[in-house]
């Protein structure tokens, strides 16, 4: 039997290149080059500057999940003791 995983990846990778298209110039009607839309499609963000990159990289606090885990944590320990 044939494995499918080669099948699988080319069917997410045109479905990313389709909703991606317009991420960067949705301003504009063209469409990105191919070597642009592949950037596009591994990298969705235009940059790491500190309104678009990750909080823990800037500014050295945790994200909203990793608190919230915490959290639980916390009140979990509280109740079982």
């Amino acid at each position: 039997m044939k494995s499918t995983k080669r099948s699988q990846r080319r069917h997410q990778y045109a479905r990313l290149r389709n909703k991606r298209k317009h991420y960067w110039n949705n301003w504009d009607k063209e469409l990105p080059n191919p070597r642009m839309l592949g950037l596009i499609l591994h990298t969705p963000t235009m940059c790491s500057c500190l309104t678009c990159g990750n909080p823990r990289k800037w500014w050295k606090s945790k994200t909203l999940k990793e608190k919230l885990y915490t959290q639980i944590l916390k009140d979990e320990l509280i109740n079982f003791g």
